[in-house]
């Protein structure tokens, strides 16, 4: 049996080492690995880690979450056991680890947690607290459930001391992680786990022979904040309540001075003239925190227990390789084969010309449905019956546990509401902003981008119209919202109402279909915080939203030579790969070029100019501002390696809130600078010196002397490349998927009761 251990850290540098001491000094008759996944500290955390033999992973600090941050240690680590430590713990003796992965020799345990002793300089208040939790006791306990029906009595004080489960040092068995992986929560992720494996006939044990070291020393705001968070969790997940209102939370604080005082004296202290009103503020902040924290109205389930190690999973997209290969479609194409080789039945929905009855093949073990034909035109979205028709065969033939909409652009926003109608939980990609905006790019009629709170439908039709509204129509359309979306649901489609009515009525279903549809969802996934940003300003659940950006199939990147410095007369053979649209900037890279006017460098533009009017424009714009302009036409994923290995640098000239735009990625697995536009997504991607550099967006000149650096200094673009961030494989992204995938299908069981 091996074991690692997950130990998540944010400026810990205080106690960090010498948990980490205790913890490499265990003698375990075993191996084990230590992780440390750091939210960004800035104390110091990391090198202290870095003196001891772990393994690192560095996060977001605004994607740390309880229960999805430990999921993530358990995904990067391969102990048949994971503990878990915090960063202020440290085991009380050299055989900490070796007891707690002895309660895993009985098969029916899932999880087991470790005594939790005061801090040996606790002051008096944080000892207390200590030695009150259940963690303190010296007995050791067992829990399981055996009598269901006396399980569904208990009460909820019984039923929290039941399910007792403490992630300051705890651990699971991976095999029952797998089909219960924690919930995302912002508290309690440990009491949910255990609730759920006891639920799924697995048993807890608690552990006294494994014992940490581990106290708080809370000062009142931050002691009112934690019991408020608690009190939340008794009451939104057991139905218990804490303090039950402002006379009991009096009670409750005199009740606790009036112990803290009497131990006081019983430790021969003598409390001071400042000892009373400081316990009076310790102790009023955590009962009336608790009574805060009581009088939420939420009420939330406990996940279930996947029953089944291997899922049926339906992606569904707009388009799908070979017939169209954008990034949202290859992305869906390498999850959808990595899910394949992970051992899960995976099957992908798409509509594409042909047929308009659904029409399966298979494709390199999946199997693919199709039904057409496809549309281009986003306003028919809410009202695609074929689109509905399609899904809800689809579904009947493959019976799948869960579904992935990559998209539902060309589709239909109602289709996650269907699949929750029939029992299928779902998550939706966000890869662009569709959601929020009838011109999907958020750009107005003028070109500009969309900045602030989604505005009301009079101004979004005016910009769909072509006219681009002001900030007095904005705010007037914003304050206005109730009374035009009565006036134009009066209307109704088809009732013959004026264009301009019938608009905003379209405007109006849109809008209602896609927040119905968005709610049916388990899960939203936003490739970049900027693309959640905008989700939360439209009215989205935060703690629904998950930051989650796209892996990559890397082996291909080992065909592209290393780039070596250029020799300062040779060729700068500068690249753009993508779609020729005017709001992926093209036109921005070849003023820039114009204007160098040096003939050392090379443009090199990867896209399909025949696909469309739009995108022969663009290239004939191109070829007459850069007469000697390499257009290469559009490339097949296969060829990436071929397309990098002939250039120096990648422009993404983008003058729209790019999300996570896959060139840029690719750009860095093949070790090539990227420099683009300071717009959305691209500036979390791409930092000045770290993988490439800044340029402010449609500014052909500021394009020019970035460019201009490269020429001048023959070694920046190697230092740029070697300087890039890592790049997540697509594998490690499918295990991300597959938490999520069997955290909807947890929680919509929970909802179900079943």
């Amino acid at each position: 049996m091996k074991a690692s251990i997950v130990i998540p850290t944010l400026n810990g540098a205080e106690t960090l080492g010498r948990c980490l001491e205790a913890v490499f000094a265990q003698r375990a008759p075993f191996p084990f690995d230590v992780l440390v996944i750091d939210s960004g500290s800035t104390d110091g955390t990391r090198a202290i880690a870095g003196r001891f033999p772990v393994r690192e992973r560095v996060i977001d600090r605004r994607d740390f979450d309880h229960g999805d941050t430990r999921n993530l240690g358990a995904l990067l680590t391969d102990g048949d056991v994971i503990a878990f430590l915090v960063q202020d713990a440290w085991p009380a003796s050299t055989d900490w680890l070796q007891a707690l992965v002895a309660c895993f020799d009985d098969p029916a345990v899932a999880g087991a947690y470790c005594r939790v002793l005061p801090r040996p300089a606790a002051s008096l208040l944080a000892r207390r607290a200590a030695e009150a939790d259940l963690c303190h006791s010296a007995e050791r306990r067992v829990a399981r459930i055996t009598d269901r029906a006396g399980w569904a009595c208990l009460s909820p004080e019984e039923r929290r001391a039941f399910v007792d489960f403490n992630d300051v040092a705890s651990a699971l068995r991976r095999s029952v992680w797998q089909r219960l992986p924690f919930a995302r929560t912002p508290f309690g992720e440990d009491l949910l786990w255990a609730r759920g494996a006891l639920e799924a006939g697995h048993a807890i044990v608690f552990e006294p022979a494994a014992a940490v070291h581990h106290s708080h020393e809370y000062e009142p705001a931050a002691m009112r904040r934690r019991a408020r968070i608690d009190a939340w969790f008794n009451r939104a997940h057991l139905d218990r309540v804490n303090v039950p209102g402002r006379l009991a939370a009096v009670r409750l604080a005199n009740h606790l001075v009036r112990e803290d005082l009497a131990a006081m004296r019983a430790a021969g202290l003598q409390p001071g003239p400042r000892e009373l009103p400081r316990l009076l503020r310790h102790r009023w902040a955590l009962a009336d925190g608790f009574r805060e924290g009581g009088l939420t109205t939420e009420r939330r389930p406990t996940p279930c227990a996947v029953r089944r190690d291997k899922l049926r999973v339906l992606q569904v997209v707009h388009g799908f390789p070979p017939s169209s290969i954008a990034g949202t479609e290859v992305f869906t194409a390498a999850l959808s084969r990595e899910l394949v080789r992970r051992g899960h039945e995976v099957a992908v929905l798409h509509p594409a010309a042909g047929s308009t009855e659904l029409v399966e093949h298979a494709d390199d073990g999946l199997r693919v449905f199709r039904f057409g034909p496809a549309t281009s035109d986003v306003g028919v979205d809410e009202c695609r019956p074929d689109a509905r028709r399609a899904f809800a065969e689809a579904l009947g033939r493959f019976r799948p546990d869960v579904v992935h909409f990559q998209h539902l652009i060309h589709l239909s926003p109602r289709l996650p509401r269907l699949a929750r109608e029939a029992g299928v939980p779902s998550i939706v990609t966000l890869a662009d902003y569709w959601f929020r905006c009838r011109r999907v790019q958020l750009l107005r009629a003028d070109g500009r981008p969309c900045t602030g709170p989604p505005p009301g439908a009079l101004a979004c039709a005016g910009c769909v119209s072509g006219r681009t509204a002001g900030p007095g129509l904005r705010t007037l359309s914003a304050l206005a919202a109730v009374p035009v979306r009565a006036w134009a649901n009066r209307a109704g489609s088809g009732s013959g109402a004026g264009p301009r009515r019938e608009l905003l009525a379209g405007l109006v279903r849109r809008r209602a279909a896609i927040a119905d549809g968005l709610a049916a969802a388990s899960f939203v996934i936003s490739p970049s915080h900027f693309v959640r940003e905008r989700a939360l300003e439209a009215g989205l659940a935060p703690d629904r939203v998950v930051v989650c950006d796209y892996g990559f199939e890397r082996t291909w990147a080992t065909a592209v030579p290393a780039m070596a410095e250029r020799a300062p007369e040779g060729p700068l053979r500068v690249g753009f790969t993508g779609s020729l649209v005017a709001h992926k900037g093209l036109t921005v890279l070849a003023r820039a070029v114009r204007r160098l006017g040096d003939p050392r460098v090379e443009l090199h533009v990867h896209g399909d100019a025949s696909g469309s009017p739009e995108a022969a424009a663009i290239a004939a714009e191109v070829r007459a501002l850069v007469p000697a302009a390499r257009l290469h036409g559009r490339f097949d994923p296969s060829q990436r390696a071929a397309v990098f290995a002939g250039l120096d640098v990648l422009v993404v000239p983008s003058v729209w809130f790019e999300n996570s735009p896959l060139a840029v990625h690719e750009a860095f697995l093949a070790r090539r600078p990227v420099l683009a536009s300071d717009l959305g997504g691209l500036r979390e991607l791409v930092a000045d010196g770290r993988g490439g550099l800044r340029f402010r967006a449609g500014d052909a000149d500021d394009l020019a002397a970035v460019l201009r650096r490269l020429l001048d200094e023959p070694g920046l673009g190697p230092r740029l490349a070697a300087a890039a961030p890592p790049v997540k494989d697509v594998a490690e992204c499918a295990a991300e998927m597959e938490v999520k995938y069997r955290q909807a299908i947890g929680l919509l069981a929970a909802e179900a009761g079943t």
